[in-house]
């Protein structure tokens, strides 16, 4: 078993936002490229926080548009209303193809981002989040 650094991981955590984020994934894919040598492990199982487990930034690639029209369609989904204004043909077909997807486009999670960075080192199977185990174990 290998821990992170602490003093490392202190320093990441006291910072905000999209460097928090990303000196956090600095240290997370240092640490587990770190394990690939000539004897690779059969399987690494990476522990977060809960903390780190729900971590997310806003996605920088979208456009002005594309992250209003997604927080938009999100806020009318999420209040099950209909909008004031008659959204434009182009809004509509835009909506149709994001808003299925819309919280995954809008953020950037911590554990998925891992996962993107060591793509050609690790071939992950999952990710799991400890509440997600735990409510399986419960069922059954």
């Amino acid at each position: 078993m290998r821990t992170l650094e602490p003093a490392r991981y202190l320093t990441c955590l006291q910072k905000t936002g999209s460097d928090k984020f990303e000196s956090l994934l600095n240290l997370y894919s240092d640490h587990i490229s770190a394990l690939f040598t000539d004897q690779r492990p059969a399987c690494i199982l990476v522990c977060f926080p809960e903390e780190i487990a729900t971590l997310r930034v806003s996605n920088p690639r979208l456009s002005y548009k594309e992250r209003a029209l997604l927080e938009r369609l999100q806020r009318e989904d999420d209040e099950e209303q209909i909008s004031l204004f008659e959204p434009t043909v182009d809004e509509k077909r835009l909506a149709s193809e994001l808003l299925p997807q819309a919280e995954d486009l809008l953020f950037r999670n911590f554990h998925r981002a891992l996962k993107a960075r060591l793509h050609d080192a690790v071939k992950f199977r999952t990710v799991a989040n400890p509440k997600t185990m735990d409510l399986h174990q419960r069922r059954g």
